[in-house]
């Protein structure tokens, strides 16, 4: 799927990089923290892997398929 989406900006993505499922999950609860304390709440739980958000991964473990040790975020940039 990524190759897919990938292909399709072509020349136009670059700085291609990825975080870790632990890093993402470090980085949106700082931000939802940020928001808190600015009286704004963000739900960043909109993401979904195998019927359950992202955020979920490291505490539902149980509940994704035996194959799926971990995942990571794949990102990039476009002009």
């Amino acid at each position: 799927m990524t190759k897919i989406h990938n292909d399709f900006w072509n020349d136009n993505g670059h700085s291609h990089s990825w975080i870790s499922s632990e890093e993402y999950v470090k980085v949106f609860e700082f931000i939802d923290e940020m928001l808190k304390k600015e009286d704004y709440h963000y739900n960043f739980d909109h993401i979904y892997l195998f019927g359950n958000s992202f955020h979920n991964f490291h505490k539902y473990r149980e509940d994704y398929p035996e194959f799926l040790e971990d995942f990571r975020m794949v990102f990039w940039f476009d002009d």
